[in-house]
């Protein structure tokens, strides 16, 4: 329920346009855009912790969310069945 709550403060996770990226598996990694806001959405979908590059430029880790996961050196460090949220910048999808 934290995390439904929180979700509902952003509007892009709920209305936003969505751009999927190639990612190894197990990660699932999206970037949802409505308006100015841009927020970068990374699963570890398996049980064992992974580490992947950052697909996106000046990516802000957020917080409050719940889920674990963190981004440092340009990668997102996942563990298993985590998940990290990032706020980037308009123009910081790389590709």
């Amino acid at each position: 329920r934290s995390f439904l709550g929180w979700r509902k403060g952003h509007p892009s996770l709920l209305r936003g346009d969505i751009r999927f990226f190639d990612m190894p598996e197990p990660v699932l990694a999206f970037v949802r855009r409505l308006g100015r806001e841009a927020i970068l959405c990374a699963f570890n979908l398996g049980g064992d912790a992974v580490e992947v590059a950052l697909p996106v430029a000046d990516a802000e880790a957020m917080d409050d969310h719940g889920l674990t996961g963190t981004i440092a050196d340009g990668h997102i460090h996942l563990p298993g069945h985590g998940a990290v949220f990032a706020r980037i910048a308009d123009d910081g999808v790389i590709g």
